[in-house]
């Protein structure tokens, strides 16, 4: 059985994330007392979702030392790939993410707010601010996509990877929908659940093909964050266009998803 520190990663991801969320139902007067209602601006949603980033450098440090911390942050500052892969996460995502609020609109004959010119004029402002004040890309994907991603490549195909990757994904974030005040709360589940799975699988394909580039995953996770719609009627629309395009992806592809392009971690820190 391979010691890559996988298995650690996830089981502490999990009892740091779904922990606070225990917390918040178990000791809600002792737990917001110290990190406040639970809100996406909270200390205590911010601890919960950077879990991954900071959870990876220790299993990193713990299972393959300089040699992982090396590679994780190797990874995160990886910037030299072809620049389709940047178009693919940035412009490529947000146009995905888009179509379904597109087809909504033409459906019911409203107008398609997002093509505005009072839009296209504030987008790099609002989309600066979005970056920074988002914790899900720069909290989430150097452990998930820079650790996580890697290691599950070496252990099966890229394709049941990137599958299994995007489904721990998703139920990772199952504690927001259950608090009330966390941007989740208010989401369609299952909506959520189909598009995060494929999301992911879109991700990997993208990071797999970037050699790894953890700079591409948070600029893909950063544009879906951005247009998705998850909520009213847009949000199954959603879940039928990116699940359409994972499933192209998944076929097309084909089994490695394109893993092999990626360099391998690095081997287990013995003793």
């Amino acid at each position: 059985m391979k010691r890559d520190g996988i298995w650690f990663f996830f089981i502490a991801v999990f009892a740091v994330t779904w922990g606070l969320g225990a917390a918040y139902f178990l000791i809600p007067q002792t737990i917001m007392a110290i990190f406040g209602p639970p809100s996406g601006n909270s200390w205590g949603f911010r601890i919960a979702v950077y879990a991954p980033s900071y959870i990876a450098i220790v299993t990193a440090a713990l299972f393959a030392g300089r040699a992982g911390l090396a590679d994780l942050f190797a990874r995160l500052f990886r910037w030299r790939v072809g620049l389709q892969w940047y178009f693919l996460a940035t412009f490529g995502m947000a146009a995905l993410a888009t179509l379904p609020r597109a087809f909504t609109s033409t459906i019911r004959l409203a107008d398609f707010d997002i093509l505005s010119r009072s839009h296209w004029s504030t987008w790099i402002a609002v989309g600066i601010a979005g970056f920074l004040a988002d914790p899900g890309p720069l909290g989430e994907e150097l452990g998930w996509r820079g650790f996580a991603l890697p290691r599950l490549n070496q252990r099966m195909s890229g394709r049941k990877a990137a599958l299994l990757l995007g489904t721990i994904w998703g139920v990772w974030h199952l504690p927001a929908f259950l608090i009330p005040g966390l941007p989740q709360h208010s989401l369609s589940l299952w909506a959520f659940m189909v598009s995060i799975v494929s999301d992911g699988v879109l991700i990997a394909w993208i990071v797999n093909n970037a050699r790894g580039s953890v700079i591409v995953a948070i600029l893909a996770h950063w544009s879906t964050n951005r247009f998705l719609v998850l909520d009213g009627a847009g949000a199954p629309y959603t879940a039928v266009f990116f699940a359409i395009a994972a499933i192209l992806v998944l076929v097309l592809a084909g089994p490695s998803l394109g893993s092999e392009r990626m360099p391998p971690p690095p081997a287990f820190k013995s003793k």
